[in-house]
C-alpha cells in the first residue's frame, strides 16, 4: 500500500500528461512528446529542492503543491520514466498503425 500512495501516482500523472498532450498536439509524434512529458516532470521534481521565495509562495496553494510539489524523491524520476514508457506503449497499443497495414478493417481501402 506505502508503493501505491509514493509512487503509482508518478506513473498515472506521466501517463494522463502524454495523452492529454497527444490529443492536444495530434501532429507530434508519441516518442518526442514522451520525452517532452519526461523531462518536464523531471524538471519540476528538481525544483522541489529549490525553496526560492515565489516556489514558495506556488506551494501555499493546493494546486501550487499538486503540480509543482513539495517534496524532492530521487525515485520519482525514476517512476516517470517507468510511466512515459507505459504511456508510449499503451498509446500503441490502443492506436493502430497505418503505415504497417494493421490498421482495422473499417478503415477506408487505399484506391
Amino acid at each position: 500500500m506505502a508503493w501505491v500512495r509514493a509512487y503509482a501516482g508518478a506513473l498515472c500523472y506521466e501517463i494522463f500528461w502524454l495523452f492529454a498532450l497527444k490529443t492536444l498536439l495530434p501532429q507530434v509524434g508519441i516518442y518526442g512528446l514522451a520525452a517532452g512529458v519526461f523531462l518536464a516532470t523531471s524538471a519540476l521534481e528538481l525544483l522541489q529542492l529549490s525553496h526560492d521565495r515565489l516556489l514558495e509562495w506556488g506551494r501555499s496553494f493546493t494546486l501550487g503543491r499538486a503540480l509543482i510539489g513539495n517534496t524532492f524523491d530521487p525515485w520519482d524520476i525514476a517512476y516517470y520514466a517507468v510511466g512515459s514508457a507505459m504511456g508510449v506503449l499503451l498509446y500503441r497499443q490502443l492506436t493502430p498503425d497505418i503505415r504497417s497495414g494493421t490498421a482495422s478493417e473499417s478503415s477506408p481501402a487505399k484506391p
